[in-house]
């Protein structure tokens, strides 16, 4: 990407919300994650942390927590590494995005049930429908399963 992203977008049936990047604050994380997108895949709805959807990265993206956080605002833009076989039962990485929604909650470790270092990398902008649109479809992912999501850098 020859010009630095200033944004992410999430689109998902419905509509479409933005996230404004935090380079000031989470450079790395901005820098990895927008490299690795776009997204085209699934989202699903998180199983330890409470009101939070999440989607997987394929690729492993080992940054550190910066800008971290175990009490993130609802509506901000999370990303979170674990390495192949820290935790018991999950050889694999996890290279994850995630949001909560009202009434938010708290990042937890999957296996461990501790709280989890969020790095907080975007914030939500643009209007505020579409950004309730965003987490209406995001709440029903608990009750739907996994939807269609795409995500973008611009």
């Amino acid at each position: 990407m020859s010009e630095r992203a200033r944004e992410v977008v999430v689109g998902f049936a419905g509509g479409e919300a933005r996230f404004r990047l935090l380079w000031d604050v989470a450079p790395a994380t901005c820098e990895a994650v927008t490299s690795a997108l776009p997204y085209d895949g699934d989202a699903s709805h998180a199983t330890c942390s409470g009101h939070a959807g999440v989607v997987f990265f394929d690729t492993e993206l080992p940054i550190a927590s910066e800008n971290a956080t175990t009490a993130p605002a609802v509506g901000e833009l999370l990303y979170t590494y674990y390495p192949p076989g820290w935790r018991k039962d999950y050889p694999e990485h996890t290279s994850e995005i995630y949001w909560f929604y009202p009434p938010g909650g708290r990042p937890t470790v999957p296996g461990l049930f501790v709280p989890a270092m969020a790095s907080v990398f975007a914030e939500p902008i643009g209007a505020e429908a579409d950004l309730g649109a965003f987490f209406v479809w995001t709440a029903s992912l608990h009750r739907e399963g996994f939807k269609h999501v795409t995500i973008e850098a611009r």
